[in-house]
């Protein structure tokens, strides 16, 4: 424990000497970020395989979490065991999901509650285009991305529906966002009004921001990760305008 401690100090030590665009900072910063990756499959028969899972980059976690023996995790770090395998679950659930939200795909059902805690279906907005934007104000480049959402929203509101869904963030934060950036279009909170999965693993949403058009038989016309101006560009002729 003390050797990863001290690990860790020293290389923050370094990197806080140096710029991101110095030679040898991506090295050292993957040093430091894997520091515990190196060491979890030494204590996978140990209650410090769980402190070190905890730790681990996620890519770690889902190698070596269904190696750790009932003596990591039925030990007193049980609980922090169980919250990572809740994480690890849901991480390859998004996984295998994200394969299948590919164009030509039938774009899952959902239902999320808006800002009056109404429940909106996505189905309830078939046989129209369908622009879903998976976003939060905590999200730089969602942010950055907010005057071009404004500006095509304005051309094609009467034959797209523009639906936001706010990722990660708390309601209140949320509904800030939402009034101090005068956002029009439907906003829909990643909280499913059902019980059932929230909307980010449904449709396999490992970055943000994440916008997914649906065409009007409910069909995946495309998904776009990042904030991509391209994607602006050839949004009205994906939509045949």
């Amino acid at each position: 424990m003390l050797d990863y401690a001290a690990e860790g100090d020293s290389l923050q030590a370094i990197l806080r000497n140096m710029n991101r665009e110095d030679a040898g900072f991506n090295d050292i910063y993957t040093l430091w970020r894997t520091r515990a990756d190196r060491r979890l499959p030494i204590y996978l028969n140990s209650p410090v395989g769980v402190y070190f899972l905890a730790k681990s980059t996620v890519q770690a976690e889902n190698k070596y979490i269904d190696s750790l023996s009932a003596s990591a995790t039925e030990s007193f770090l049980a609980p922090l065991y169980k919250r990572e395998r809740k994480t690890i679950d849901n991480y390859r659930e998004v996984q295998a999901n994200k394969e299948r939200i590919v164009a030509g795909a039938v774009a899952p059902d959902i239902t999320l509650p808006d800002m009056e805690g109404k429940p909106v279906a996505l189905s309830s907005l078939r046989g129209k285009w369908v622009l879903l934007d998976f976003w939060g104000s905590w999200c730089r480049w969602c942010m950055v991305g907010v005057p071009q959402m404004k500006e095509n929203y304005e051309k094609y509101k009467d034959v797209c529906e523009f639906v936001g869904i706010d990722c990660r963030e708390s309601k209140e934060a949320w509904i800030a966002a939402v009034k101090a950036n005068g956002l029009k279009w439907l906003q829909l909170y990643n909280e499913p009004a059902d019980g059932g999965k929230p909307a980010n693993v449904v449709y396999g949403v490992t970055g943000y921001p994440t916008k997914i058009l649906i065409n009007p038989e409910g069909l995946i016309e495309t998904v776009c990760v990042g904030e991509d101006p391209n994607f602006y560009d050839s949004f009205p002729a994906l939509m045949g305008k």
